[in-house]
């Protein structure tokens, strides 16, 4: 194997570079290292990039690939072969070699998730971050903490549940986490995506175009609904979630902060990355973020059940958009999620 290899790194606020003097990391005992076959991007990605960029980390959240190396302490759960995916952390100033964008990455072998036969790398790239992210802001400790299926069984509840912004990538796996755990769904998107959402599960859906919407859901839902996550997060978004939870008040869990007004209900928020069990730090001021114990716990409990509803096709990846040009052409991919142009669909790259 040699010794440097290509990577996305960041540079400053704003920019990003395509290089190829990146040092191949060498995992820890916990960890697996992986030769990418394909990265899909995230808003994250071009959010940090913008907000509190790295110096010098390699970017990159979501990928596919094959596993070239394992560390000591996990080679119960991955071998030298196999086919994984998964969440990883990018951009990350503690760990500068984390991170997706390169031909070979580390990964937490105990969050990582084994790609069923006949899944394809482009798919598979998918996964990562949606799908940890919905288990975590559905089941989590310190989310939305609903129950956990007992035995993986998940059982019927009548009761709605509200996931705003249906169409996005995280919205999409939530759609399908709350169905099977047999929840009723409503979720919001524009009309042009509205077939998409009922594909994943979603039993209603309301535009979040429409003046009404928020007064639409309480009527729908005949002034019930207490349990809403919020793929968006933004004040619209927010307005909306707290106009459509019913008099009686609820919980209310975000994919990124924001602010909410009621009192009578109970705002979540939490950073998924910290799935990872370590702490991680963001930007030249080293913002830190500490680890949660409960949550990486928790993390490799749904790994495991993810990788079981897979296997058994329960769950499903999601639209891919799959482009060209490689790892250097994440660039590009970036520059259109900065500029609102993916929609409904993960930008792929093959490595």
């Amino acid at each position: 194997m040699q010794s440097t290899q290509s990577a996305v790194i960041t540079l400053s606020l704003g920019h990003a570079s395509f290089i190829t003097t990146q040092p191949i990391p060498t995992p820890r005992h916990d960890e697996i290292l992986v030769r990418t076959a394909a990265v899909a991007l995230n808003p994250i990605d071009w959010m940090l990039l913008g907000s509190t960029p790295s110096p010098n980390a390699v970017m990159g959240h979501d990928y596919a690939g094959t596993v070239v190396e394992v560390g000591e302490s996990v080679r119960e759960r991955f071998q030298v072969g196999d086919r994984v995916c998964g969440l990883v952390k990018g951009a990350n100033r503690t760990r500068t070699e984390s991170g997706t964008f390169a031909e070979y990455i580390v990964a937490k072998a105990a969050i990582q998730v084994p790609i069923p036969q006949g899944v394809s790398f482009e798919d598979a790239a998918t996964v990562g971050v949606g799908a940890m992210a919905a288990g975590q802001c559905l089941f989590g400790p310190s989310c939305l903490d609903l129950p956990w299926p007992e035995d993986y069984q998940f059982e019927k509840r009548r009761e709605s549940i509200l996931i705003y912004g249906g169409s996005t990538a995280s919205g999409s796996w939530l759609i399908q986490v709350a169905k099977l755990a047999g929840y009723t769904v409503l979720t919001t998107c524009s009309p042009k995506n509205f077939n998409l959402v009922r594909t994943y599960g979603a039993d209603e859906v309301f535009n979040y175009h429409d003046p009404r919407c928020a007064q639409q859901i309480r009527e729908y839902t005949n002034n019930s609904v207490r349990i809403v996550c919020d793929a968006v997060s933004t004040s619209e978004s927010v307005r909306i979630c707290e106009e459509a939870i019913g008099t009686e008040g609820g919980r209310y869990h975000s994919l990124l902060p924001a602010q909410v007004n009621r009192s009578d209900v109970q705002a979540t928020f939490i950073n998924c990355c910290v799935a990872i069990g370590e702490s991680f730090e963001y930007g030249p001021d080293c913002m830190v973020i500490p680890r949660v114990p409960e949550e990486f716990e928790f993390a490799k409990r749904w790994a495991r059940l993810l990788g079981t509803l897979w296997a058994q096709g329960k769950v499903r990846p999601l639209a891919v958009e799959k482009r060209g040009g490689g790892l250097k052409g994440v660039l590009d991919g970036l520059e259109d999620l900065k500029n609102g142009a993916v929609s409904a669909r993960k930008l792929v790259y093959l490595v």
